[in-house]
């Protein structure tokens, strides 16, 4: 990770995490490897086919009940609005930060509590011909009188996403509270360019950093457990954890 002042051409203002192949190998037998989410989903789904896991998209879970055996879960198709029912001998909601399955549980959490209100802009942007030794940093950083913000780049520095925590003029970005123009806007100033570089804001999402952890992770009646999001929240600074976590397991 590296913190500057702008991804182009700024100022150095820390280097953070530098990868070092021989420094790597001091702790796990597992290289390196640059993997986004949008990247590793797909492998996940093909494999998990190959496994006999069922993965059903588009699909919604709009009821379910513990019972001593099992548990009954109603799905609905959105698409067709057909519904389905399951009997599981357990179910692990993994229904994020807001879980419905949380609150239905009555699971209290606790923590240090919500840091802020910010977001992430996905865009399309060649910034290939500017990144230069830039372009192997996983996670860059901006920090100036302007914004502060990061970069986390994919596609050989073609597309990727922004993360906007503050501007000069806001510090909270309420839910659709930020245009596309606004986003374009943070883009030029935190990379730096100066020139009409075409920039497609394909989506911006608006986030919470928080950290939170559940007082327990399974239901009184012990078939349903919370996992990921829905029992735990932290700051996803660099999001590391959870790259050197599958990597190490595939290494065994």
């Amino acid at each position: 990770m590296l913190i500057v002042e702008k991804l182009i051409g700024g100022k150095v203002l820390a280097r953070l995490q530098e990868s070092d192949p021989m420094e790597t190998a001091k702790v796990t037998p597992v290289s390196r490897m640059w993997l986004t989410q949008n990247m590793f989903e797909p492998l996940l789904h093909s494999r998990g086919k190959e496994f006999g896991a069922i993965q059903k998209f588009s699909t919604a879970v709009v009821h379910y009940e513990e019972e001593d055996d099992g548990v009954l879960v109603v799905v609905q198709d959105v698409e067709t609005l057909q519904y389905s029912k399951y009997k599981a001998q357990y179910v692990v909601a993994c229904d994020g930060n807001r879980s419905p399955v949380r609150r239905a549980e009555n699971i209290p959490w606790n923590g240090p509590g919500i840091q802020g209100n910010n977001i992430s802009v996905n865009l399309k942007a060649d910034l290939a011909p500017y990144l230069g030794v830039r372009a192997v940093h996983g996670v860059t950083y901006i920090n100036n009188n302007k914004i502060n913000a990061g970069f986390r780049l994919e596609g050989g520095g073609k597309k990727g996403f922004l993360i906007v925590t503050k501007t000069n003029d806001r510090q909270d970005f309420a839910p659709d509270s930020v245009t596309a123009e606004d986003a374009k806007r943070y883009f030029f100033d935190a990379s730096g360019i100066e020139n009409d570089l075409p920039v497609e804001v394909e989506s911006i999402g608006y986030w919470t950093s928080a950290a939170f952890n559940c007082d327990t992770y399974m239901s009184r009646r012990g078939r349903i457990f919370l996992a990921g999001d829905a029992s735990h929240v932290v700051p996803p600074t660099g999001g590391m954890g959870g790259n050197t976590g599958i990597q190490v397991c595939e290494g065994k």
